[in-house]
C-alpha cells in the first residue's frame, strides 16, 4: 500500500492508522484488476450525470453550498434558507467506493433541504490519488 500522506491520516481515526499503514490488501481470486485509466474513466462518466442533478437539487430548494475545512480536512457546509443551526447537524461521508463522488452528493443536499439540519459532507482522497 502507499503510503498514507497527512490529509488521508486526518480522514481516519487514530486507532485506524496504525493498521492502514501494515495494510497490504486483499487477495481475491479470479479479480479483474480495475486500472487507473479505468477508475479516471468511470469516474468522469458517474460524475457527469451527478453534476446536473446536484445543480438542480441545489436551485430547487434555494441551498447554500460552502467550502470549509475540518480539522485540516476540506468538506462542504450544505444549507437550505430554513436551516436551523440550534438544533442538531448531519455529517455526510460521500459514497463511491472510495474511488468516485464528492462532498456535493445528492445525498447531503437532500438531507439539508429535507431536514433543515445543517450537513457537514467530508472531501476525502479518492483512489488512485
Amino acid at each position: 500500500m502507499p503510503k498514507l500522506k497527512p490529509a488521508q491520516i486526518n480522514t481516519v481515526s487514530p486507532e485506524a492508522v496504525p493498521t492502514m499503514k501494515t495494510f497490504k490488501g486483499f487477495d481475491l481470486p479470479n479479480f479483474i484488476p480495475i486500472t487507473d485509466k479505468m477508475i479516471v474513466r468511470m469516474r468522469k462518466q458517474f460524475q457527469d450525470g451527478e453534476d446536473k442533478v446536484e445543480t438542480d437539487l441545489i436551485a430547487k430548494h434555494h441551498l447554500t453550498v460552502t467550502p470549509i475545512t475540518f480539522n485540516g480536512v476540506a468538506g462542504l457546509q450544505v444549507t437550505a434558507p430554513n436551516t436551523n443551526f440550534e438544533a442538531s447537524a448531519i455529517i455526510d461521508v460521500h459514497g463511491g467506493g472510495f474511488i468516485m463522488g464528492t462532498a456535493r452528493e445528492r445525498t447531503a443536499l437532500l438531507a439539508a433541504a429535507e431536514t433543515g439540519l445543517p450537513v457537514y459532507s467530508v472531501e476525502y482522497t479518492v483512489a488512485p490519488e
